[in-house]
């Protein structure tokens, strides 16, 4: 719907042809407001004191918006999942300073999910596992890119009512993700301990021997003092 519509705005005659908004078709306006009337966006231009309300948030789809941050903080787990099985695994084939000397962490952290799953099958990710990753990741990607083009969203969007039913897609995809991490998190934790050589529970520890000033970017030092601001207990035997 949404690509559709954008691939009109170009041309004048699909516009009148459409029906569409006089001001858009003749092309005496372009403002936001028009285009969200073309591309069924809320209005959130509008100030507070126009609508007579706190916010300008439309409530109808705030289920759908909590759910679509489950989605995001999921799908960030696995990812750092994933990225954390890919290093310990390449520590433990290629050694620590082919991996973390020559600057590889940096350069998987810039990868896409895709791209981690297509270099930890070449790792020896069994297809079974590989196969549910890749379609958890392709739903994510449905969701957060193609939402405007959800026939569901677009019948809740236009009718103002069934956001329940893509909500419930969006929260199944959620538990599936999980289901994945859980999946992923015996090895990723076996690998890790392997790699540093101690239980995970002595890992903070290592962490805090880390001096902040030997990093170059400030980034990197603030996570790395984030970390060492964990409680002690974070990080327990088991986990």
């Amino acid at each position: 719907m949404v690509r559709a519509h954008f691939l009109a705005l170009g041309n004048r005659d699909s516009l009148t042809r459409w029906r569409l908004p006089a001001e858009l078709a003749d092309g005496s306006q372009t403002t936001p407001s028009l285009l969200r009337r073309v591309v069924g966006l809320p209005d959130y231009s509008r100030s507070m004191e126009d609508l007579g309300q706190e916010s300008a948030y439309d409530e109808l789809f705030e289920p759908l918006s909590l759910a679509l941050g489950h989605l995001v903080f999921g799908a960030a787990a696995l990812e750092k999942a994933m990225l954390a099985d890919l290093v310990q695994r390449r520590v433990i084939r290629d050694g620590a300073e082919a991996v973390f000397g020559q600057g590889l962490v940096t350069e998987l952290e810039r990868k896409s999910a895709g791209l981690l799953l297509r270099k930890l099958r070449k790792l020896g990710y069994e297809e079974p596992l590989a196969g549910r990753i890749a379609a958890v990741l392709e739903e994510r990607n449905y969701f957060i890119h193609h939402l405007y083009e959800d026939p569901d969203f677009i019948r809740a969007l236009g009718h103002r009512e069934g956001v329940g039913k893509i909500v419930s897609r969006v929260e199944a995809l959620v538990t599936r993700l999980h289901e994945v991490v859980k999946e992923l998190e015996p090895h990723v934790t076996s690998g890790m301990q392997e790699m540093f050589g101690r239980p995970l529970a002595d890992v903070l520890d290592l962490v805090r021997q880390i001096d902040p000033n030997d990093f170059e970017e400030s980034e990197e030092r603030r996570q790395l003092e984030a970390l060492q601001d964990f409680p002690d207990n974070f990080v327990g035997e088991g986990t």
